[in-house]
């Protein structure tokens, strides 16, 4: 096993395969449920009305207990605030009850944590909470969902609780009176769709200390797992596959309409995600065809966006993993669908641990996004295209060495390179996978800490799974709209620039310009649309994604214990054509499944 602390561990994760399109919805924009009528297969209408289970969540505790926070009064008001919240109790109203929030004298944001966004029922899309009188105390982040386990990663594992859709609104003092609504950054965790939650990973909101506080941020849990991503003929047929996107699309509807209580401009939403939140944000960006356009957000941050093997919802793997779901719940009778839709949760969290752990590919999760028809209509590689996709600006990234977390490292031969390879792409052909070998020659891969044959599935894992992908996203965008970098920080292994975003204290001391470079363009591009309007970042020409043109290397020394000192490339933005790697797997991303 791979322990967590070493691998700065992986995040995001998503894919598809084309089945037919589905127009989007039309009653209430944002919102989704899945027809009733079998002759309305594909088509949308307008979710349901409050759910009937009544009770909500509440972030318990009568006074803060946490250290630096305080439920106190906020700061004196000032008179003209923008924001609808009222400024001596900080209680906000949003539609369905009342929140009241803490400031925090230490980071000098004003918190509301734990609010509820979505009621689950299981297997089928999240509806709004039901209505609850009185003021709720949002002084701590809501119960985690279920947390699972990869194939070969050592994480933690709990099985969290069911009703877990909550959200957390940070907004630094200085906005606190503004008349000016704020740029709005919403955080989409990482962790395989598998595991994680907010902070998994670092405190997101550490990312806004290059930001001065100009923007609020938003930070969101999914159904991860079995409960937001099991898919098979019977879950397509009763319920709903990719749920934990639904629940994403959910919370980004909530922030349309309510974060402007908060000091939020609704019409300025940036989505921000690492590895399976980057890919959750690729998949946003394709959702229902791209015919949600800037309607629930505007730009897109997506670091590493990582796209696992995705069947459609039906082919043999996704079809196994729901069939054995069954026989560990002993749900084989005939209406096996509403018995595992009622089996009790921990029986069912544990049986979808077993499947993570013992069916997934090495590195993996058993339960992935799917191509559905619904609101995943294509492979990425055939879906992100200009004309097709969601939000208006990107900025897109890899890192140089993202594969190796993800290859099995007990690889050194060309048989056990083959067997990995075939775990991984079961309905590959060999012919094509001796093609990709000839595009990952053995000689072309040499270091004396790994055999060659790893470095190979490294190099094609790293390729196939985050960096055809980045590329992919930045150049869907219309001209001056689409950014990309790469990040060679570092080991730049996949989630080594999570320390970057949210823990300065974890980086070394030479590489802090490293941090000011990439958090700073970043907080740039979320207030402006460009990743060099920070003063953190002056003089830093990042032009727009151009195929045709490369340009700008950023470079920092970094000094040894002696004299010496060589320069080093640590952020890379590259306007070069499409890698042929890239290439080679659209023209077979249809028998992959990417």
């Amino acid at each position: 096993m791979i322990p967590l602390s070493a691998l700065a561990f992986c995040s995001s994760f998503l894919l598809i395969h084309s089945v037919s399109a589905a127009p989007p919805p039309s009653a209430k924009e944002g919102w989704y449920a899945r027809p009733t009528s079998a002759a309305e297969e594909g088509w949308w209408s307008a979710a349901p009305t409050l759910a009937t289970r009544k009770g909500s969540w509440s972030a318990a505790p009568t006074s803060a207990t946490k250290e630096g926070w305080s439920a106190a009064p906020a700061p004196a008001a000032e008179e003209g605030c923008l924001n609808q919240a009222n400024n001596s109790t900080l209680t906000v109203d949003v539609g369905h009850t009342e929140y009241q929030g803490f400031y925090n004298e230490t980071s000098n944001l004003f918190s509301w944590e734990g609010m509820q966004y979505g009621h689950v029922t299981r297997f089928q899309q999240a509806t709004m909470p039901a209505a609850v009188s009185g003021t709720q105390l949002a002084l701590a982040q809501g119960p985690h969902c279920s947390q699972f386990q990869a194939n070969g990663i050592d994480s933690p594992v709990f099985p969290g609780e069911e009703q877990c859709l909550f959200l957390n609104v940070y907004v630094p003092k200085a906005l606190r009176c503004s008349r000016i609504p704020a740029p709005v950054v919403v955080w989409i965790h990482g962790g395989g769709y598998g595991y994680g939650y907010p902070d998994a990973f670092g405190t997101a909101t550490n990312a806004l200390d290059f930001d001065d506080g100009k923007t609020i941020m938003v930070t969101i849990q999914y159904r991860l797992g079995v409960f937001g991503f099991l898919a098979g003929s019977e879950i397509h047929q009763s319920g709903e596959s990719n749920l934990g996107i639904y629940d994403q699309i959910l919370a980004l509807q909530w922030v349309h309409e309510h974060i402007s209580a908060f000091g939020g401009n609704p019409e300025h939403v940036t989505i921000w995600g690492e590895s399976a939140g980057a890919g959750s944000a690729m998949m946003l960006t394709q959702a229902f065809g791209g015919k949600l356009g800037t309607s629930l957000w505007q730009g897109c941050i997506s670091n590493s966006p990582y796209e696992p093997i995705q069947y459609t919802y039906d082919d043999p793997v996704p079809q196994n993993y729901y069939n054995s779901m069954l026989e560990l719940t002993n749900c084989t009778g005939p209406d096996n669908f509403t018995c595992l839709s009622n089996a009790p949760y921990e029986s069912t969290f544990w049986a979808g641990s077993n499947l993570s752990q013992t069916l997934s590919p090495y590195g993996q999760w058993s339960a992935n996004p799917v191509t559905d028809g619904r609101i995943l209509l294509e492979p990425p590689s055939q879906a992100l295209y200009p004309g097709k996709v969601n939000g208006e600006y990107m900025y897109a990234g890899h890192l140089t060495h993202e594969g190796h977390v993800f290859a099995n490292p007990n690889i050194t031969t060309m048989a056990s390179l083959n067997h990995w390879f075939d775990s991984l792409y079961p309905l590959v052909s060999d012919q094509t996978r001796d093609l990709v070998w000839e595009i990952y020659p053995e000689a072309q891969y040499s270091n004396d800490s790994y055999t060659n044959n790893y470095l190979r599935g490294a190099a094609l894992v790293g390729d196939w799974t985050f960096r055809c992908p980045a590329y992919w996203l930045a150049a869907a965008f219309p001209e001056g709209k689409g950014f990309k970098y790469i990040d060679n920080i570092g080991t730049a292994y996949h989630g080594s620039d999570l320390t970057y975003f949210f823990n300065d204290a974890g980086a070394a001391s030479n590489e802090s310009s490293a941090r000011a470079y990439l958090v700073g363009s970043m907080t740039a591009f979320w207030q402006t649309w460009n990743p060099t309007t920070n003063p953190a970042v002056s003089g830093l020409d990042w032009k727009p994604f151009d195929a045709a043109t490369a340009y700008n290397e950023i470079t920092y020394a970094l000094v040894d214990n002696t004299t010496n000192s060589d320069t080093y490339a640590y952020v890379s933005a590259f306007g070069v054509a499409e890698p042929s790697e890239c290439t080679f797997l659209r023209a077979i991303g249809p028998q992959i499944p990417e």
